[in-house]
């Protein structure tokens, strides 16, 4: 079987956002279109260069992710999501 490719209805804001280091940051959110299949899995990722390669993020594996702000710097964040 050869299934549609996953189609993204909602994704986190791209807009870089100035947030102060222990203060709440907003849930990120992913909600995806299987189309002929079904989603199997969310994976959120981390990175400091954006559009580069991130690291797995252990657990964040839900459309909705919200990372912390315990550390001071500049980061991106992605989700990969897979259908069946």
């Amino acid at each position: 079987n050869v299934n549609d490719t996953v189609v993204f209805t909602t994704q986190p804001n791209t807009t870089i956002q100035h947030i102060c280091k222990n203060d709440p940051i907003p849930a990120l959110n992913v909600v995806a279109n299987a189309g002929s299949g079904t989603i199997s899995s969310y994976q959120w990722y981390i990175t400091t260069i954006p559009s580069s390669a991130g690291a797995l993020l252990p657990f964040a594996n839900l459309s909705t992710f919200t990372p912390s702000s315990s550390s001071a710097g500049t980061l991106y964040f992605y989700c990969k999501v897979t259908n069946s």
